[in-house]
């Protein structure tokens, strides 16, 4: 029997000997081709296994730091073969947080009277404070009951520098909505927007708060962020602000599509649909 093995480097040999493959001399001669091949098989293992491990780091230690150093002007060759993921994410970003207030222009001169300050005391201290909108011409707000807890003995409302005296009517525990009334009957109310915005549609949180004697506009940006028509709903994306609570949610258009709350920091709507329903039940209770 011919037998023809492979011999790295110089091509086939080629072996007419004849040999017995029970007997000792083809033993032999076997184990020592075995042991050369387990040999390589061994080399070109552990050069493969250490050129990969090599390669990946690489990729997540070597090439990150070339490209944010421009390492002898690397980022030129890289920037053909790597994705600059982390601009992208910084683009997006801005696109959330930046705000563009004169965009709103219009809606905030609009709303700037619609949108008022409300803190709550007990016994002479400020327990919480927030905003609110005005609902009606003659005095009825829509706040967070959060603002003005129950346990609260004096709820102040403050608009254009006025301050009054506040009453909680309607309480919605369920919602984390109230609805109070002050002495008023020449106010301005707001516009409610139902149905569902855009997705990524620009929006504006408008707020107030009260210092030093004056009470004072905060504008926020907010991106709507997901739209769900089946719930008939929507999140925001916005950042949390102390001040934001109660604050009116608005469009270009000096609509408000709903009022602030927020739970572990992250903003929740209360809808118009909801703030309406509220109110009708308010009513209800009046007439009876």
């Amino acid at each position: 029997m011919s037998i023809i093995t492979q011999n790295f480097g110089k091509g086939p040999k080629k072996f007419s000997n004849k040999f017995d493959f029970f007997g000792k001399q083809s033993k032999i001669g076997n184990y020592n081709n075995q042991n050369q091949l387990m040999e390589k098989l061994k080399n070109f293992l552990i050069a493969f296994i250490v050129g990969g491990l090599g390669g990946f780091m690489a990729s997540i230690l070597v090439l990150p730091f070339l490209i944010k150093t421009n390492f002898l002007n690397s980022a030129v060759i890289l920037d053909k073969i790597v994705q600059p993921r982390e601009i992208i994410t910084k683009i997006e970003e801005k696109t959330v947080l930046v705000p563009r207030t004169e965009y709103f222009s219009g809606s905030i001169s609009k709303l700037k009277n619609s949108v008022v300050a409300i803190e709550s005391f007990n016994q002479n201290q400020l327990i919480r404070m927030g905003s609110g909108i005005v609902m009606t011409q003659d005095g009825l707000v829509v706040t967070l009951n959060s603002v003005v807890p129950a346990e609260a003995t004096v709820i102040q409302v403050i608009n254009s520098g006025k301050i009054v005296s506040a009453k909680a009517v309607f309480r919605d525990y369920i919602n984390n909505l109230a609805i109070i009334n002050i002495p008023e009957n020449d106010l301005q109310a707001v516009r409610l927007k139902e149905g569902l915005p855009e997705l990524t549609q620009n929006l504006a949180i408008l707020s107030k708060f009260f210092e030093l004697g004056k009470d004072f506009l905060l504008v926020n940006p907010a991106l709507v962020s997901q739209v769900d028509s089946d719930k008939n709903t929507f999140k925001i994306s916005a950042q949390y602000d102390e001040n934001n609570y109660g604050a009116a949610l608005i469009d270009n258009n000096g609509s408000v599509l709903g009022i602030l709350d927020f739970k572990n920091f992250k903003p929740v709507l209360i809808l118009p649909e909801v703030i309406n329903r509220d109110l009708s039940s308010y009513f209800t209770k009046v007439q009876k």
